[in-house]
């Protein structure tokens, strides 16, 4: 039977964009792993240099889960396939870009976690919601670049997330402080934390601001709050 020259012409394109993501994932993989050897320098080093400490962070078990959940969704669907590779490039250039950034506006950030949560949001589908409660005055506000993806990276390592347990998180602007929380069920044989990136998170807080990141944790939830910093404290926000 002949193949229709759409099909044909999508499934060449998921092909072409695979490719192109497994070259970008050697170079990704290849810095993670010369950041886990500084990763004890970088501890050493001002709060103004450590955002390749935030940089491993992004775990490369992430692409390699989003891979294969790309390689259940193209033979079901190409074109679904194809704007989950486009996301995936989204988030990995992103990462690329911001490398000279020390403070990035607040809706930057968002918009870079829009494509992380889509990721997310094909692999879990309904076991995991997002919730945004965040006025349009505080998204020009300043954060740490890849503050928010690291957050979620740390719900879902600690967290069950199941049919019966969903995992929501929520983030709302309160005081100028925006919290990010997250329902609490962790896992039966958790992974252990090293608490490298909240400490990070906290070191570069403290080189622009003296208002602390907040930490809490009730029975039911695990709240951070990241202190927002007006436009002008970005006056050099490139490193």
């Amino acid at each position: 039977n002949e193949v229709s020259l759409p099909h044909l012409n999508v499934a060449s394109l998921s092909v072409i964009l695979i490719v192109s993501t497994f070259y970008e994932s050697a170079f990704y993989y290849a810095r993670w792993r010369e950041s886990l050897v500084e990763q004890e320098r970088l501890r050493r080093v001002p709060p103004g240099s450590q955002l390749e400490g935030l940089k491993i962070q992004v775990n490369p078990h992430f692409l390699f889960k989003s891979l294969n959940t790309l390689a259940y969704i193209i033979p079901e669907d190409p074109e679904r396939g194809v704007r989950f590779v486009q996301e995936l490039s989204r988030v990995y250039r992103y990462i690329l870009e911001i490398r000279s950034y020390r403070l990035v506006p607040l809706q930057t950030e968002l918009d870079f976690l829009d494509a992380y949560t889509f990721l997310l949001k094909e692999r879990f589908g309904d076991k995991m919601h997002v919730e945004y409660h965040i006025p349009q005055e505080a998204r020009q506000q300043q954060i740490i670049p890849l503050s928010l993806q690291m957050l979620f990276e740390n719900a879902i390592k600690h967290n069950e997330i199941s049919s019966a347990h969903p995992l929501t998180i929520s983030l709302r602007v309160e005081d100028g402080t925006l919290y990010v929380r997250n329902t609490l069920r962790r896992k039966l044989q958790e992974q252990p934390s090293t608490g490298v990136g909240l400490q990070n998170i906290r070191n570069r807080y403290a080189f622009f601001t003296q208002q602390e990141v907040k930490i809490d944790e009730t029975e039911d939830y695990f709240v951070v709050g990241l202190p927002l910093m007006p436009a002008q404290t970005a006056v050099n926000s490139r490193q």
